[in-house]
């Protein structure tokens, strides 16, 4: 596959899935159960091995944070979009 048709395939999944309220409500489903469970691995399974040295912690812990991050702004795009298609359909009834 060429590069540009595998570019152009992700731009139309991710598409699809921002476009679609039970998609994103399923993706940040997934997203919130893989954040406890990378929380639950970092605090009670490999902490010993997290201890052993700064950097393995602050790239661990950075990585969880950024995951935050990211789940953060994908919530508030859900919670935007939800709004418009909302508002849209009030306008609609009008």
């Amino acid at each position: 596959m060429k590069q540009g048709g595998l570019i152009q395939t992700c731009v139309v999944i991710a598409r699809g899935i921002l476009n679609s309220r039970d998609l994103r409500r399923k993706m940040m489903m997934q997203q919130v159960i893989m954040l406890v469970l990378a929380i639950a691995l970092g605090t009670w399974l490999i902490d010993d091995w997290l201890d052993d040295g700064p950097v393995r912690f602050l790239v661990f812990w950075g990585g969880v944070g950024l995951f935050v991050v990211m789940l953060c702004l994908f919530c508030i795009y859900d919670m935007l979009k939800a709004w418009k298609e909302e508002v849209d359909k009030d306008k609609k009834n009008y």
